[in-house]
């Protein structure tokens, strides 16, 4: 028999996850909740005991085996949203192997909504780039390059917003937002260079202890004879002096653009470092961890319960 304490905790920890995802009007199914919980269920069934506790006293709502807290609408808005990410997830696949074609690419994962299986109008389809060691820079030009000149700047399936190098996968942002991201993160080309990232990135599971990452593990990078030749050229002192120059030359661009943003801000939304390239100007981390901090405080208020702040790194 579980304890009052433990049953009081699952639940506060069920509720949390739902919180978070409500910001997203995205409600859950059960096999999510047990992965994506800030929080391990003990035993067999405990969930479900749980998620049926919360049902019945009005916590929580469930509607076609997805839960959710607030409207039932949500759950309407993620089948569509489901319908439209299944016309749209050909081609971004597509985008993910081209992009596995350029030079310096070691690999490619799917990010952001569409990794989570679902789109909206006015999504992007984002990417997740391995590049080779102290090519990040060089590697983020050509694709930033082929966007601005093939595609005439669209970005809706060619939003490639985070880099890092193949030496140095470890994600510096160690938060529920980053932790999330990284367990929906879709690998598409790259497989060891993948598996490599979660090991280093082992931190996740203080976040959401009940994740692990797929087992299937997806086919390298294509070598093309252009991409081969390519980083011929741009191999040795040549191509570490080219990394450089646009390493600064865009970061001086960005502090120019984005004046909007503190320093610290700054540096942890478009970071620009030798070993990784992150563009997110509009800092949603902060933004979604404030936010769910403040759903935690007006759910407790509104139902005189405590759910506290979860797992911490």
């Amino acid at each position: 028999m579980p304890s009052r304490g433990g049953v009081e905790e699952a639940r506060a920890a069920v509720l949390r996850t739902l919180l978070y995802y409500r910001i997203f009007r995205f409600p859950l199914r059960e096999a999510e909740l047990e992965r994506l919980a800030d929080r391990p269920f003990s035993r067999p069934g405990e969930l479900r005991d749980v998620l049926d506790q919360l049902v019945a006293r009005g916590d929580a709502g469930e509607r076609d085996g997805l839960f959710f807290v607030g409207d039932e609408a949500q759950a309407g808005e993620r089948r569509e949203a489901e319908r439209l990410a299944a016309e749209a997830l050909p081609r971004a696949l597509r985008r993910s192997w081209l992009i596995a074609r350029f030079p310096f690419v070691r690999g490619v994962a799917l990010t952001g909504t569409i990794s989570k299986g679902v789109f909206r109008d006015g999504d992007d389809v984002d990417f997740f780039v391995v590049t080779a060691k102290d090519r990040v820079w060089v590697c983020r030009t050509f694709l930033m390059l082929f966007k601005k000149l093939v595609l005439l700047d669209s970005h809706r399936f060619f939003c490639v917003n985070y880099l890092v190098a193949e030496d140095a996968l470890a994600v510096p942002d160690r938060n529920a937002f980053t932790a999330t991201e990284v367990a929906w993160l879709k690998p598409v080309a790259g497989g060891e260079r993948f598996e490599a990232f979660f090991r280093e990135n082992r931190w996740i599971s203080s976040f959401l202890p009940g994740w692990r990452p797929a087992e299937e593990v997806s086919p390298p990078a294509p070598n093309g004879l252009f991409k081969r030749l390519v980083e011929r050229l741009l191999a040795g002192a040549a191509g570490d002096r080219l990394d450089d120059r646009l390493r600064e030359a865009i970061s001086r661009r960005n502090r120019r653009r984005y004046t909007h943003l503190a320093s610290g801000d700054f540096d942890v939304a478009l970071r620009a470092e030798k070993s990784s390239s992150k563009h997110h100007p509009n800092h949603f981390q902060e933004r979604i961890l404030a936010r769910h901090a403040e759903e935690i405080r007006a759910y407790e208020a509104a139902r005189g319960m405590r759910l506290g702040t979860g797992s911490e790194a």
